[in-house]
């Protein structure tokens, strides 16, 4: 890849997800990879968190940079980090758009869902994240997962996730597909093939129907592949 790199982690991770990707040959040089507000030592939005405010915030850190969102970025995301990736290339260009185990429609229903009022206290407030982190790995690479992103386990966190899922524009959502395929952006769709965040059918589908995009996946990888299968994906993603 030429030119700067835009990387967004999924949640409920940090920045530190893209460690052993980017410890592989080939990867950029020139990287901006924050902490999404609310993780890692990044603060919360001032405002709810919407893909809309998230893009806000977003723009700014880019021009905070000497940078801005248009055909000169390369956008690569995993999950949430993904979709914010892909809104902003949808809005604004990209010179490329890297997909890692993300869904751009009906796989963020469970977690708008879950935020409803009642629903929210088993998925949000009972279990704060880790259902999200643990179910994206084997049960051999969970101690290790959980040791390298422990959880706050405080309501206030809990909340700041289900503000997140409350905040999720499903309208928006499904027009996003056909935003980005009149882009015609090229896209690298990355995919765990055992993933059951986002199974590899939401990425086959994604496939269809986004011209000049190729899916890759990765065998037995689940949705936190760049973390447990780095080599593989990373060949994939820095190539030319």
């Amino acid at each position: 890849m030429r030119g700067p790199v835009v990387l967004l982690h999924g949640l409920p991770f940090h920045k530190g997800l893209w460690g052993p990707i980017r410890a592989e040959p080939g990867a950029p040089l020139e990287v901006w990879a924050p902490d999404l507000p609310g993780y890692g030592d990044a603060t919360r939005l001032t405002e709810a968190p919407s893909i809309a405010a998230h893009l806000r915030w977003l723009r700014q850190g880019l021009a905070q940079r000497g940078l801005e969102a248009g055909p000169g970025l390369h956008l690569v995301g995993h999950e949430y980090g993904g979709l914010l990736c892909a809104a902003l290339a949808a809005a604004s260009g990209a010179a490329s758009l890297s997909l890692l185990s993300t869904s751009l429609g009906p796989g963020w229903l469970l977690a708008r869902l879950a935020a409803a009022p009642g629903l929210h206290r088993w998925l949000y407030q009972r279990h704060g994240g880790r259902l999200y982190r643990d179910h994206a790995v084997g049960p051999e690479h969970r101690a290790a997962v959980a040791a390298a992103f422990p959880l706050p386990g405080t309501v206030d966190f809990a909340d700041w996730m289900r503000q997140t899922g409350a905040a999720l524009d499903l309208p928006t959502l499904w027009g996003l597909r056909g935003a980005l395929a009149r882009r015609r952006i090229p896209t690298r769709l990355l995919w765990g093939e055992a993933d059951r965040t986002f199974p590899l059918a939401v990425g086959r589908q994604l496939a269809a129907a986004l011209p000049q995009s190729r899916l890759f996946t990765v065998p037995g990888a689940r949705h936190l592949g760049l973390w447990t299968h780095p080599a593989e994906l990373a060949r994939r993603l820095w190539a030319p």
